[in-house]
């Protein structure tokens, strides 16, 4: 290995840990430079930095890019539909426009020079990764709330006043990780104001107020999701039983749920801490691509067709009359 040192204009760090080449628009993960007090080195006779953009980059930016339009599509299509407009929906739009947001900002800090983005867009993309596991985690527990039987204590019964607890818990909870970052940032270990590295560059930080929250949060969502498999499992089989009637709940139901509470977002952060970068950049690929997927999934369902089939029949209706 041949190391070549990079200038500060060359390279930009993304919040995964990742390294990105200007010029050839290629993403390095951390066992593919070498990071020092002086800087960052990468081979010269592997990395090619005047390379074409390198495939990883280009899924990468496929899967923001068509989740990021998916979402819109179908955060519309449950605004427009009202049997969508319930307290299950309502959560779906959260999670999916605090998706979309994240999406959004992440594609900007690759795209623009670190610079003029980092001391903003890295505020903003911390807290609507975290306010999306957040809805997630609200999915999970009205899910089991719903479902399981086995939460007893009362919450809000009117839907509006539930929905109203849920969605502050959300949106508020990423406060409490960002402002801790703030103030550590600024108060407990200030940086030198000539430091170019945005704060999730610096060693632990990444770690403490990002991956650890999420890790807690997914394993929150991982095993209230385990309840609600258990509890919808329990009531098929006492329908069957006692109904005599084979009330089937569908694997579907089990994915859709899988998706919502982020159980492919669960293993990304455990490849980090665990170095395993390999595995790492396809995961990252994978949660690129999420947005695009649960969007197929809570499209493709008897609801949505029956009134797009409606809304044709009408239209055709309207036009030959």
């Amino acid at each position: 290995c041949t190391p070549e040192r990079l200038d500060d204009s060359e390279y930009s760090f993304t919040l995964d840990g990742y390294i990105y080449l200007n010029s050839s628009r290629t993403l390095l993960n951390q066992s593919e430079f070498i990071r020092d007090p002086q800087g960052i080195s990468i081979c010269a006779d592997i990395y090619n930095i005047d390379a074409p953009m390198d495939l990883k980059i280009y899924l990468l930016f496929s899967g923001i890019l068509s989740s990021s339009v998916a979402l819109i599509i179908t955060v519309t299509v449950y605004f427009s539909i009202p049997k969508l407009r319930t307290l299950p929906g309502k959560l779906t739009i959260g999670l999916l426009s605090s998706m979309f947001v994240t999406q959004v900002v992440y594609f900007i800090e690759i795209v623009m020079q670190r610079r003029l983005v980092c001391n903003v867009f890295d505020i903003f993309f911390h807290y609507f990764m975290l306010a999306t596991a957040f809805w997630m985690n609200v999915i999970s527990f009205d899910a089991s709330y719903k479902f399981s039987g086995i939460i007893k204590f009362p919450i809000a019964e009117k839907q509006g006043k539930r929905f109203i607890l849920y969605s502050l818990y959300a949106w508020m909870s990423p406060l409490i990780f960002v402002i801790a970052t703030l103030i550590y940032l600024q108060i407990i270990s200030p940086k030198d104001p000539d430091e170019y590295f945005c704060w999730y560059d610096r060693n632990g930080l990444l770690t403490w107020f990002v991956g650890v929250p999420l890790i807690t949060i997914l394993s929150m969502n991982m095993l209230i999701f385990s309840v609600t498999v258990v509890g919808l499992c329990l009531a098929r089989k006492n329908s069957s039983n006692h109904l005599g009637v084979r009330k089937d709940v569908g694997i579907m139901i089990y994915f859709k749920l899988s998706l919502i509470m982020g159980l492919t977002w669960y293993f990304m952060p455990l490849f980090a801490f665990a170095e395993i970068y390999d595995v790492y950049d396809v995961s990252i690929i994978v949660n690129a691509f999420i947005g695009l997927i649960i969007s197929i999934t809570l499209l493709s369902t008897k609801v949505v067709r029956r009134h797009f089939k409606q809304s044709c029949s009408k239209c055709w209706y309207k036009m030959h009359c």
